[in-house]
C-alpha cells in the first residue's frame, strides 16, 4: 500500500512539475501566472494548478488504475481510498514545500 501511495504522489507531482516547465518553456509563464492570468478558475485548481488539491482528482484516478495492477487485497483497496488520497496530499503539500 505504500508503494502505491508514493508512486501515486510522485506521479501527482511530477504532472504538475512537467506542465509548470513546458508552459515556461513554450511561453515564459508558469502555472501560477496563468492562474492569474485566467482570473483564478477554481474549477481548475485540482486538475492541473495545485499539487496537494490535484491528490483529489488524479489520486484517485490514479489509485484505481495503479491499484488494480498491483497485488492489493480487493477489501483493502476501496476501503483505504480516502486514507490514501489525504497521505498522498500530505506528501505533495511536504514536497512543495522543500
Amino acid at each position: 500500500m505504500i508503494e502505491l501511495i508514493a508512486l501515486t504522489s510522485f506521479s501527482v507531482y511530477g504532472l504538475h512539475t512537467a506542465v509548470d516547465n513546458l508552459l515556461y518553456t513554450y511561453t515564459g509563464k508558469d502555472l501560477d501566472t496563468w492562474f492569474i492570468v485566467l482570473r483564478e478558475p477554481k474549477w481548475a485548481k485540482p486538475i492541473i494548478f495545485c499539487p496537494v488539491c490535484m491528490a483529489s482528482i488524479w489520486g484517485s484516478i490514479f489509485y484505481f488504475i495503479w491499484g488494480n495492477l498491483l497485488p492489493i487485497d480487493p477489501m483493502l483497496h476501496f476501503g483505504a481510498w480516502v486514507p490514501s488520497i489525504f497521505a498522498v496530499a500530505a506528501i505533495n503539500y511536504v514536497i512543495s514545500r522543500i
